[in-house]
């Protein structure tokens, strides 16, 4: 313990060193670097993309259309819960990513509505 607070406070002394020889910059300068560099703060919301991809096929008994839309309403409405909707990818997902809760990763909010929605809508 007394090792890591010596550390600690060594860090904490050289951080001090660096941050006293760096030069005062006024409000007004802050300013003008943000508005002349907007594209580097501005980040989208990020959301966690899940799903359970089921394939229309009329030849499989089934996968019929009718079916699958049916069998996906009543899959939302039991899927409310984070933990639920893992299980029922792992059951019912033809996709790999099934095997860990049908997590497709972060995606920008507005990238989601625009490119990942219409599929929802099919």
């Amino acid at each position: 313990m007394e090792a890591a607070l010596y550390r600690q406070c060594r860090v904490n002394v050289v951080l001090e060193l660096i941050a006293s020889r760096s030069p005062d910059i006024s409000e007004v300068e802050i300013g003008i670097y943000y508005h002349l560099h907007k594209d580097q703060f501005n980040r989208p919301e990020l959301r966690e993309a899940c799903h359970i991809l089921i394939s229309i096929n009329p030849d499989y008994p089934k996968h019929p259309r009718n079916c699958i839309l049916k069998d996906a309403g009543n899959q939302c409405k039991t899927a409310k819960e984070t933990y639920k909707f893992a299980d029922m990818a792992l059951k019912h997902s033809e996709c790999p990513t099934a095997l860990q809760g049908g997590v497709l990763g972060l995606v920008p909010r507005a990238s989601f509505i625009q490119n990942w929605m219409p599929y929802f809508l099919v």
